[in-house]
């Protein structure tokens, strides 16, 4: 399965294995736009989402929680010593064309693990 699911505090945590699997966590009918994206910052690397149907605003603890499991599952990423992520919601997010590459209109949080 290309899409990973977790559980972060008792959210669904959902990270894409590959460009196709980001852009159909980011379409997906289930999605809503409250959800929490969460990207490493200026690198290529999986997108992860937040499932978020009640609205809540997710502590920052739990996000960070949210971006170890990214940083501590992908090859490329645990391997550095500090990673920084772009977190925002995912009305901020727009698609392109190219699968797996999008446009993120308002950056809400930015953290370093």
């Amino acid at each position: 399965m290309n899409i990973h699911q977790y559980e972060v505090d008792n959210y669904s945590y959902y990270i894409g294995k590959n460009q196709n699997a980001n852009h159909e966590l980011i379409t997906s009918k289930e999605r809503n736009e409250n959800d929490y994206w969460i990207h490493a910052s200026n690198t290529s690397s999986p997108h992860g989402i937040i499932s978020n149907p009640m609205n809540d605003k997710l502590t920052t603890k739990t996000i960070k929680k949210a971006c170890m499991i990214m940083k501590v599952n992908n090859e490329k990423l645990k391997k550095r010593q500090l990673v920084s992520f772009d977190i925002t919601r995912l009305k901020h997010i727009v698609c392109t064309n190219i699968p797996g590459q999008v446009i993120v209109n308002q950056i809400i949080k930015k953290i370093t693990i």
